[in-house]
């Protein structure tokens, strides 16, 4: 956590549609708090009169922190982000979004809550590929797994290797609409995945970092983006 001291503190409990806000001063004196719509122009007012340096602004480790933290960072205010939950689990108050945004600014106004890394921009699009593509993967997996069981429920014996063209080919041939459904959708999967796995590729072979990283045994080029994308600057 920054040493350094602000005159006011306000913590947001960010939701899809509104966010609630509580903002401190350094007395732990409440200035205002409400709830108000998640868009920029209504976190402006909420934030009105209150300049950019003198407020510390402090959000939770949700699923829709960036869109928030992007739009402070483009208004000037220092942001943190914090581990979810964890202003709530200090605390003990009760559940509420207000008692969230409350306990998120004065557990940081007593130094308590410690920040998290936040990466540049364009190391988080690098982490959003990165992840994008070990999902596609995972998924590609998933129905590999559901088409051979598709296979044993209908009784059909195939043989060991059925991911090749030779396989594939046999699949389709198959007079079963469900693995024709499921051979289709693992097709699109893996057309993507090549899409991506280019794009990293890409990426790994104009960066310095990743071009060193590839010079340890067993890292090619999509972990050695992974790996940067993780660990940041």
């Amino acid at each position: 956590m920054e040493s350094k001291t602000y005159k006011y503190y306000c913590g947001l409990d960010i939701h899809k549609e509104s966010y609630v806000g509580c903002i401190l001063d350094k007395e732990d004196v409440e200035i205002r708090s409400h709830k108000f719509p998640a868009k920029k122009d209504a976190l402006v007012s909420f934030l009105s009169g209150i300049s950019d340096s003198e407020c510390l602004v402090i959000v939770e480790n949700c699923n829709l922190w960036r869109i928030a933290y992007t739009m402070l960072k483009n208004l000037g205010f220092c942001t943190f982000l914090v581990p979810a939950s964890s202003a709530r689990k200090e605390t003990g108050l009760k559940k509420t979004d207000y008692y969230d945004a409350k306990a998120l600014a004065e557990l940081t106004r007593i130094n308590h809550l410690k920040p998290l890394y936040i990466p540049k921009d364009i190391i988080l699009s690098y982490r959003d590929l990165t992840h994008h593509l070990l999902r596609l993967r995972r998924t590609k997996v998933q129905y590999m797994n559901r088409i051979k069981a598709e296979l044993l429920r209908s009784g059909i014996n195939y043989p060991p290797k059925i991911w090749n063209k030779k396989g594939i080919f046999w699949l389709q041939s198959l007079a079963n609409v469900q693995i024709k459904s499921l051979i289709n959708l693992l097709l699109t999967i893996k057309s993507e995945e090549k899409k991506i796995e280019k794009e990293v590729e890409k990426i790994a072979d104009s960066l310095e970092t990743t071009k060193i990283l590839q010079t340890i045994p067993g890292v090619g080029k999509f972990l050695s983006l992974l790996i940067y994308a993780e660990t940041g600057e």
